[in-house]
C-alpha cells in the first residue's frame, strides 16, 4: 500500500504546556522544528513555508542548513 503523508514519532523533553504552545502557535513551531512559516495555522488550509535552522537544537540546525530557504506546503489538517 502508498501512502502521500509522513509520520514520525519523536520525544519532546519539555512541559506539556511549552509543547502544545509550539505545535498551535505558527511561529513557535517554526523555531522548534526549522522551518519560516507566514502567518497562523488554521485547521483545513495548506499553507507554503521554507526550510530554516530550528532555534532549539544546534545540531540539527547545522544538518538544515543546507536546506535554508528550500519550499514545501504543509497541510493544516486541525488544530
Amino acid at each position: 500500500m502508498t501512502t502521500d503523508k509522513i509520520e514520525k514519532k519523536i520525544l519532546l523533553r519539555a512541559p506539556q504546556s511549552r509543547i502544545w504552545k509550539a505545535l498551535t502557535d505558527s511561529q513557535q513551531f517554526g523555531a522548534w522544528f526549522g522551518m519560516k512559516v507566514n502567518g497562523p495555522f488554521v485547521a483545513g488550509t495548506k499553507m507554503r513555508v521554507a526550510i530554516a535552522p530550528t532555534k532549539v537544537n544546534p545540531e540539527v540546525a547545522k544538518k538544515q542548513e543546507a536546506y535554508d530557504g528550500y519550499p514545501f506546503d504543509l497541510m493544516i489538517e486541525r488544530i
